[in-house]
């Protein structure tokens, strides 16, 4: 949690990860993921997963203080329209 952290030290900042898809285990690490952010989040930070389907597995993460939440939120359809095409 602490390099999540002190990615998103700036409230500004949006982390977009996508599982590695390179050895077919990405389903396992998008599960773990989740398990692992819901542990230990505590509830300063936001997960969106935008894709999870056709092998393809990402997120988006960004903190609870983030002034742009609406701006973020708003555009999340689009974002998981456009990655899942």
């Amino acid at each position: 949690m602490q390099s999540l952290e002190a990615s998103l030290q700036d409230v500004k900042r949006v982390l977009v990860y996508v599982c590695d898809q390179s050895d077919g285990k990405q389903e396992y690490r998008h599960k773990l993921f989740g398990l692992w952010f819901q542990r230990h989040n505590a509830g300063r930070f936001v997960r969106h997963v935008v894709a999870a389907a056709n092998g393809l597995y990402a997120s988006v993460i960004y903190s609870k203080n983030n002034p742009f939440t609406s701006e973020l939120e708003d555009s999340l359809p689009e974002l998981t329209n456009k990655i899942n095409q």
